[in-house]
């Protein structure tokens, strides 16, 4: 009896394991190096220039104790509002400027004019047109993170086979379905990637924002800078950094599981 051409289900599920193993091995090493420098640096410098990781553990501990930390949650819902913001606008905007021409001609050469405009110098302008309370952080979110949904949105829509929506309309199939069946599959992994490039724009906004208003996170972390109190200080930036990363990640999960026929997709931050 010949061998089966394609290998058993147990054997993909234990290269599966074992890759995975092999990877988070990998990260823990890299990881565990980080900390050890992290550590030796920062015994050797002196807590006035840089804090080390057990002292840096002691400043979360005091973080959590004196309740400081919830002021990190107030600014991600803060943030969350012009991150939604973005993604209605910006979707919606990359699909016109994928799919149409006289769109794409009139709204290109701004978008691409903002994308390489520097943000912070808006910021000004900004705060005279809404002040310096929630609609200025909302809006600064918006406008770090919006350009990315729109770009990644309209390179999907471009890049999908012109022969699969010649052959839809060759069947005859309404504009709703060609978009539902063919348009919409096809650019979905695109606008995911751009949602998770975008979530990491919206969260550097955030901090950019309330350091510039001296609000919320920004303000604890300017007086915590200040005053020298690094070990807290970077106990909150590192937990900042965290709650990115693991966002990221889910929003990686989810990409894989709405497009796993595009798991492979190379994306810009990959």
């Amino acid at each position: 009896m010949s061998a089966p051409p394609f290998p058993a289900r147990g054997r993909i599920a234990a290269g599966t394991r074992k890759t995975l193993s092999r990877k988070w091995v990998q990260r823990l090493l890299v990881w565990g190096a980080i900390i050890i420098a992290w550590e030796i640096f920062g015994r050797r410098v002196g807590p006035f220039f840089f804090a080390s990781f057990t002292q840096t553990m002691g400043g979360l501990r005091e973080l959590v104790v004196s309740g400081d930390i919830w002021v990190l949650g107030e600014s991600i819902q803060q943030m969350l509002s012009g991150y939604l913001l973005a993604a209605v606008v910006g979707i919606p905007v990359g699909l016109l400027m994928g799919a149409s021409r006289k769109f794409r001609h009139v709204l290109e050469p701004y978008v691409n004019l903002m994308f390489v405009a520097s943000m912070e110098a808006l910021l000004p302008f900004l705060i005279i047109l809404f002040g310096v309370g929630f609609q200025f952080r909302t809006m600064v979110v918006f406008l770090f993170s919006v350009l990315y949904v729109v770009l990644n949105t309209q390179a999907g829509v471009r890049n999908i086979d012109s022969q699969l929506i010649e052959t839809a309309r060759s069947f005859r199939a309404p504009a709703w379905r060609i978009f539902k069946d063919v348009m919409l599959p096809g650019t979905l992994p695109y606008i995911l990637a751009g949602l998770r490039l975008a979530l990491g724009m919206a969260l550097q906004g955030m901090i950019i924002a309330e350091l510039w208003v001296q609000t919320q996170t920004g303000a604890l972390l300017f007086g915590l800078a200040e005053f020298r109190a690094l070990d807290r200080f970077l106990a909150l930036v590192l937990v900042i950094m965290i709650l990115g990363a693991l966002a990221t990640e889910a929003l990686f999960w989810v990409q894989r599981k709405a497009a796993p026929w595009a798991r492979d997709l190379a994306t810009p931050g990959r």
